[in-house]
C-alpha cells in the first residue's frame, strides 16, 4: 500500500483577535488551493473563526500558535498547534448541548458552530503541554445516481492487476449498481472521491479483467490501524468464475501487504464471493432497513 501523499502548508501567529482575518483568510484560500470548492472553504474557515476567538477569548495571555493546512487527497485537514492542555472538546461531542442562559454556554457557541461546520475532527498529544486539534473537511463529490452504468460483462479468461484511476472509477460505478448498497463502504457512491482516496494512497485496489479488458471483479482495502486492514469484496460480476476470481483477488490484497507490519485483515462487509471458512466470526451487527426490516451483518477476522 502507498504511503498517504500530503502537501501542507503553515501558518504561525499568536492568539491575539486583531489576526483573526489572517487565520481564516489563511485557511480558506489554502483550502480552495486544495481542491475544496468555494463553499466547502468557507465552512473550514468559519470553523477556524470560531476557534481562533475562542482561544482569544479565553486566555490572558496572547501565546503563540501555529496552524497548518493539509492537502489529502480527498479532503482538507487544518491543524491547530496549541500550547494549553485544557481545551474544552465535551462541546465537540455530537451529542452535546450547551444552555445560552448563562456565559459558559455564550463562550462555547462558537466552538459549537465550528464542530458543526466540519466532517470530522481529532484531537491529539504533540508532547506535554502541546496539543493538536485537527479539523477535516471533505471534497464534495457526485454520485454515481448522475453517472451512465453500463453492463458487467461474462468473461471465458480473466487476469488481475492494479488498476489506472479511470478503470477505478467504472469499478465503483459497476459494483454501486450491482450489490446492495449495506454491502459496499459509503465512498462507493462517490466514485471521484473512491478515485482521490485511491491516488493519495488511503485506498488501493486489485480488479479481473476479462479477456476484452472489460472488468469482471475487484476488490479495495485500506488500512484500519498500526496493523490491521479492511477490506472490502470481493465483489464478482461474471458467474463464469466466481470462486476462482473472488480468491485471486483476495489473494492479490494480502500480497499486497504481505512485507508490511500488517497482520490482521477484517472484513465488516462480506459479500457471498468472500471465502468464509478462510476466516474468523468475530461477531455481527444488527442493521435496520429503509423499510425497518432488520439485516444481521456479520464481521470476519
Amino acid at each position: 500500500m502507498d504511503a498517504k501523499k500530503t502537501e501542507t502548508i503553515s501558518l504561525k501567529l499568536f492568539s491575539d483577535i486583531s489576526l483573526l482575518p489572517l487565520a481564516t483568510s489563511f485557511v480558506e484560500n489554502g483550502s480552495k488551493v486544495f481542491g475544496l470548492s468555494s463553499k466547502d472553504s468557507l465552512s473550514l474557515a468559519l470553523a477556524t473563526e470560531e476557534i481562533f476567538a475562542y482561544l482569544c477569548r479565553v486566555t490572558q495571555v496572547p501565546f503563540n500558535l501555529e496552524i497548518l493546512a493539509q492537502k489529502g487527497g480527498y479532503y482538507v485537514k487544518v491543524d491547530f498547534l496549541l500550547p494549553i492542555e485544557d481545551f474544552n472538546m465535551r462541546i465537540f461531542n455530537i451529542a452535546s448541548s450547551i444552555s445560552l442562559e448563562d456565559e459558559q454556554g455564550l463562550e462555547e457557541l462558537g466552538l459549537f458552530i465550528a464542530s458543526r461546520k466540519v466532517d470530522r475532527f481529532q484531537l491529539s498529544e504533540l508532547s506535554p503541554g502541546r496539543i493538536i486539534l485537527s479539523l477535516i473537511k471533505e471534497k464534495s463529490y457526485p454520485e454515481t445516481d448522475n453517472l451512465r452504468i453500463p453492463e458487467p460483462e461474462e468473461a471465458e479468461s480473466y487476469s488481475i492487476k492494479r488498476p489506472s484511476p479511470e478503470e477505478l472509477k467504472l469499478f465503483v460505478v459497476i459494483t454501486d449498481s450491482n450489490y446492495p448498497r449495506l454491502l459496499i463502504p459509503k465512498s462507493f457512491r462517490y466514485p471521484g472521491k473512491v478515485v482521490d482516496m485511491f491516488l493519495s494512497g488511503h485506498y488501493d485496489a486489485a480488479l479481473a479483467y476479462g479477456e476484452t479488458g472489460s472488468i469482471v471483479g475487484g476488490i479495495v482495502w485500506q488500512l484500519s490501524g498500526p496493523k490491521t486492514v479492511e477490506f472490502f469484496g470481493p465483489y464478482v460480476f461474471s458467474k463464469s468464475f466466481s470462486k476462482d476470481i473472488s480468491q485471486d483477488l483476495l489473494d492479490s490484497c494480502i500480497s499486497s501487504i504481505a512485507k508490511s507490519p500488517v497482520v490482521a485483515l477484517i472484513n465488516r462487509l462480506p459479500t457471498d464471493e468472500l471465502p468464509k471458512e478462510q476466516f474468523e466470526l468475530l461477531g455481527a451487527l444488527d442493521i435496520v432497513k429503509d423499510d425497518n426490516s432488520i439485516v444481521s451483518l456479520p464481521t470476519y477476522f
